[in-house]
């Protein structure tokens, strides 16, 4: 049986919010970006159940970048990635304009969020408010239930990313010890499919 073949720039395994938000981004940059899902992109997995807050860092509400920092590697037992957890935290605030600019709708204005940290989250006391809850570390910015995922998916259709949806990839091809696709099949038609690429993200979960 002869395989159908693909090529890209970018071959992205996976797309919930994870797999979306580094296709938007490289194809942002002028990459012919492709996103490989073994159901539909945007619309399953454990992404698109994404509800309660987006965890950000923001100076600008009252937050000591030293102390947050040193909170998450306590509260961690010092297993975390230390420069993996500096990444979120600069970059956090950055990846909620992303999702904002690329159509994720927040239940509370930009505006408001600061005093909505402050006031439902921080608080005094009677709001739940110590040392071992990290909303009292690193800020919560609202979201609305099931909003995330099919929003990256509209964007994503938009700007031109390509999806290849329920297909399964069962290996990763390599070339003189460097990924450079993979190979898997169609879930409707069983015929193999081959991807070859410039890079290859995994953004599957386990």
């Amino acid at each position: 049986m002869n395989a159908t073949t693909i090529t890209c720039d970018l071959l992205v395994i996976g797309g919930s919010t994870a797999g979306c938000f580094a296709a938007n981004t490289a194809r942002e940059r002028g990459l012919d970006v492709l996103v490989v899902d073994k159901s539909t992109a945007g619309q399953a997995g454990a992404g698109i159940m994404a509800s309660g807050f987006w965890a950000v860092f923001n100076e600008d509400w009252g937050m000591d970048y030293d102390a947050t920092l040193s909170w998450i590697n306590a509260n961690s037992s010092y297993l975390n990635n230390r420069d993996w957890t500096e990444c979120f935290l600069k970059d956090s605030w950055g990846t909620y304009l992303d999702l904002k600019r690329w159509g994720v709708k927040f239940p509370v204005p930009e505006e408001e969020m600061a005093g909505f940290f402050r006031n439902s989250i921080v608080g005094d006391d009677q709001a739940g408010h110590h040392e071992d809850d990290p909303h009292t570390h690193y800020g919560i910015i609202p979201l609305s239930h099931r909003c995330v995922s099919p929003a990256l998916r509209r964007y994503a259709d938009s700007i031109g990313v390509r999806f290849q949806d329920r297909t399964m990839v069962t290996d990763l091809v390599k070339h003189e010890g460097r990924v450079c696709g993979a190979v898997g099949f169609s879930l409707d038609a069983g015929e193999p499919v081959r991807f070859f690429a410039g890079a290859v993200i995994l953004a599957a979960g386990l």
